[in-house]
C-alpha cells in the first residue's frame, strides 16, 4: 500500500470514528441546541469526507475488476487464433 493510500485509510478511519462519536452524542438528546448545531455540522461535513473516499475506493475495485475482466492479449501461436506453418508447401503440417 502507498502512502498516500495509508494516509486515506487512516484519515477515513479516524473521520469515521468521530463521526459515529458525534451520531452517538446527538443520540443521547441532553445536547444544548447550539452544540447539537455545531455537531451536526461537523458531522455533515466528516460524512461528505467519508462518502467520497469510499466512492473513490468504489472506482478503484471497479477499474481493477475490469482490468482483470479484459482479456489479455498472447504472443502469436500460443493459446491464440493464428495458426503457424511449418514449410512453405500446401501440405504443410500446423504446429
Amino acid at each position: 500500500m502507498s502512502e498516500g493510500h495509508r494516509q486515506e485509510a487512516a484519515g477515513f478511519d479516524e473521520s469515521f470514528k468521530r463521526l459515529t462519536a458525534i451520531v452517538q452524542e446527538l443520540e443521547k438528546g441532553n445536547v444544548p441546541l447550539e452544540r447539537a448545531v455545531q455537531l451536526y455540522t461537523e458531522g455533515m461535513a466528516l460524512y461528505k469526507r467519508c462518502q467520497a473516499t469510499l466512492e473513490k475506493a468504489q472506482r478503484t475495485i471497479e477499474h481493477v475488476r475490469a482490468e482483470s475482466a479484459a482479456p489479455q492479449p498472447s504472443a502469436p501461436g500460443v493459446g491464440g487464433d493464428e495458426t503457424v506453418f511449418a514449410g512453405d508447401g500446401d501440405d504443410a503440417l500446423p504446429f
